[in-house]
């Protein structure tokens, strides 16, 4: 019961009916809350009546439903585990049964119809088995993984049993923060899916010009910035923040050499070469802008003077991709830059193939003119062949006159009588003709009759006695060509040169027009070799292309 003061001094009539009025309120307030707790047996009816209380049995109440729903589900977890364990007790029943009818006729006295009535049992137990796995609970297929709502197992056209399930499991809470699973899969309980295999190869894929900068140091990439290139006293800062391919970065470097001065890079199939042109002297070196790791990530870093190059780029690693070439995995291809006078003309040649099997293959272009009396092949029809054996040194000795042109071959394949020169000289006035040859000049000297008399025949018995060469009559300007016809007398130091017609083992030859074949020309002839790979079944197993990169 409040106790309401009487006011003494001056106050009006009506404020102090007012405030007696609330105060009796107030009071009755009080009151009714009292007989409410008291009928109700509540001390808190409504959260104003004491808001912190009521938000601990706010909290109370929230957590006893949440038991109430863990109990839930774990008696429904519970009825799942019972019906599994019964179907996991049914296929064990059938295993075993399977199991020893098949050993009741692991014998050598059953007889053939007792086993084919074995084997019906067991392909009728697979059935019974599969009726297992498609089993269902309250809605819900036992085996099926996450996807429980349909059959995981399903019989194929060709009779064989598909699981389209997957390895995911029902998870249901059994308390606050606590997960646990409520089913089991038809791998668990089948072994439905086959492990997943591992490959043990390295695939280690070739870098390409097309390669993603991203993919480079095994997927780590390159940090993007400039790089500082200098050629002696000469420098350029060239920006590869644009670049999104290793190609791109060779494009950039040789499209931005320090003033006065070339670049050319390359890609390889590991990294980048860089080289800088060796008439104009001075070391080349790549170095960072500031803090930047761009030259180090491309593994073009190089600060040492060491001359105009090539720089020799470290092993870039690229990541294997979904995109990568089968080609390009598994090993690298032998590759090779052939370089010419001139822009536009350098190639890049590599094996078709992966692997060592061509490494230290030799590329020679030979002057298809030194090779028979007849005009040498015109541009538009050159050709190449591979050889794996080694391949004499030929060249053509085209007299004057008619019936008496020669073709000459070392005796011994290989490089080593190329560049050997003929020389011709006319002062015999006895004998036939003589040949010799000086190893110390890689000459060999043909010496005729001075009277005009010495025909072809007697210049090929001459060869041939060296035991260095052997002549045999050239038809290809002449069909009738019967090494009868005379050499009138002549002097000449330089008459013939085998040059480089000859080749060790694994050379490419590449036969061409001096300065008048094109590299496209060249490309074309290597690259149809391939196709006589499959027509003749010869060995030319190379690839050619225009080396972008290099010139353009």
């Amino acid at each position: 019961m409040t106790v309401i003061g009487v006011p003494t001094n001056r106050v009006s009539d009506l404020f102090v009916s007012q405030q007696l009025t609330r105060r009796v309120q107030a009071d009755q307030l009080q009151l009714f809350s009292l007989q409410r707790s008291i009928s109700t047996g509540r001390r808190v009816s409504v959260p104003s009546d004491d808001a912190p209380a009521a938000l601990r049995a706010t909290a109370l109440q929230v957590l006893l439903e949440r038991k109430s729903q863990y109990l839930t589900n774990l008696k429904i977890a519970n009825s799942f585990h019972a019906a599994t364990d019964t179907s996991l007790a049914d296929v064990s029943t059938l295993l075993a049964d399977i199991r020893g009818a098949a050993l009741s006729v692991a014998d050598t006295i059953s007889s053939d119809t007792q086993r084919r009535a074995i084997a019906e049992q067991v392909l009728q137990a697979i059935e019974r088995l599969q009726a297992v796995g498609n089993r269902a609970f309250r809605g819900r297929y036992l085996f099926a993984g996450s996807l429980a709502q349909q059959a995981p197992f399903r019989t194929r056209a060709d009779g064989r049993i598909a699981y389209d399930g997957d390895r995911e499991k029902l998870r249901t809470f059994a308390d606050t923060d606590l997960l646990f699973e409520m089913n089991a899969t038809g791998d668990d309980v089948f072994g439905a899916i086959s492990a997943a295999v591992q490959g043990t190869a390295d695939l280690d894929p070739a870098l390409t010009p097309d390669t993603p900068l991203a993919a480079l140091n095994l997927g780590r990439g390159v940090q993007l910035g400039s790089v500082r290139v200098s050629v002696g006293t000469s420098h350029q800062i060239v920006d590869l923040s644009g670049a999104a391919t290793i190609g791109d970065v060779a494009r950039l470097l040789t499209a931005n050499p320090p003033p006065g001065r070339t670049i050319t890079a390359r890609v390889t199939q590991t990294g980048l070469t860089v080289e800088a042109d060796a008439a104009g002297g001075g070391s080349l070196t790549i170095t960072e802008v500031g803090n930047g790791s761009t030259a180090r990530d491309l593994g073009i870093f190089h600060n040492l003077p060491t001359g105009t190059g090539p720089i020799i780029g470290t092993d870039l690693n690229p990541r294997l991709l979904r995109t990568t070439p089968l080609a390009n995995i598994l090993g690298r291809k032998a590759a090779a830059i052939l370089p010419a006078l001139g822009a536009s003309n350098n190639l890049h040649i590599e094996a078709r193939q992966n692997g060592a099997d061509f490494n230290g293959v030799t590329i020679q272009l030979v002057d298809d003119n030194r090779l028979q009396a007849a005009p040498g092949l015109t541009p538009g029809n050159e050709r190449a062949v591979y050889s794996e054996t080694a391949t004499p040194a030929r060249a053509s000795l085209k007299f004057a006159g008619g019936r008496n042109d020669l073709l000459l071959t070392a005796v011994t394949p290989g490089t080593a009588f190329n560049g050997v020169t003929i020389s011709v000289t006319s002062t015999l006035t006895s004998g036939t003709a003589s040949a010799v040859y000086t190893a110390a000049t890689k000459t060999l000297a043909i010496n005729l009759r001075a009277d005009g008399s010495t025909t072809a025949n007697d210049v090929m018995a001459a060869i041939n006695a060296t035991g260095v060469f052997t002549a045999a009559l050239d038809t290809s300007l002449e069909a009738a060509n019967d090494g009868t016809g005379t050499i009138a007398a002549f002097t000449n130091a330089s008459f013939a040169n085998t040059a480089n017609t000859g080749g060790d083992a694994k050379t490419l030859f590449v036969y061409i027009q001096p300065g008048a074949t094109t590299a496209a020309q060249a490309m074309a002839a290597i690259n149809a070799t391939l196709d006589r790979l499959i027509a003749d079944k010869a060995i030319d197993r190379f690839v050619a292309e225009a080396n972008e990169l290099v010139e353009n």
